[in-house]
């Protein structure tokens, strides 16, 4: 087989990539293998699936512009796959007190100054990972520009509970 042949083949191979709503997600959520885990009615699968990858769920399932959907296969023939549904709903599924396993403590500590997503974020991964973390806010309310969305979108209890 000559080189160009086995290029083009390789080209129509995905079995090392990432379906292209996974690779569209900037978190990376594997849509797909929640979806399964939903249908054989194994919630907690899907929320572990979920939570692996976004580090504030009860934020990011509000918010997120659903890239993912229009790289669905099926927006090919119609709309693709609602995934802020399916992420909505193993939210509301949640136990609001879940904590994400946490490394052994560091005796590091690191300071943020604001809490808006980023800071959130980064917070959150680094307590996951053992430092001690703390964030210093100087408006009256933490949650940045994410108190720019409106109410029925992101309501501010959530942004409270998140922090």
């Amino acid at each position: 087989m000559d080189q160009q042949k086995l290029r083009m083949l390789e080209s129509y191979c995905i079995q090392e990539e990432a379906p292209a709503c996974t690779a569209a997600c900037p978190l990376h959520v594997d849509a797909r293998l929640m979806l399964r885990q939903l249908k054989e009615n194994d919630v907690e699968g899907a929320l572990k699936t979920y939570r692996k990858s976004v580090p504030l769920p009860s934020i990011l399932s509000r918010i997120c512009e659903a890239p993912c959907q229009k790289k669905c296969r099926l927006a090919e023939i119609g709309d693709g796959i609602d995934v802020r549904s399916m992420e909505l709903f193993l939210d509301s599924q949640s136990d609001r007190s879940f904590l994400p396993t946490r490394l052994p403590l560091k005796n590091k500590k690191v300071a943020f100054l604001g809490s808006g997503l980023d800071v959130l974020t980064a917070a959150y991964d680094l307590r996951r990972k053992g430092y001690i973390t703390q964030i210093y806010e100087p408006a009256s309310s933490a949650g940045g520009f994410l108190r720019n969305f409106s109410e029925t979108v992101l309501p501010f209890q959530i942004i409270d509970d998140t922090v």
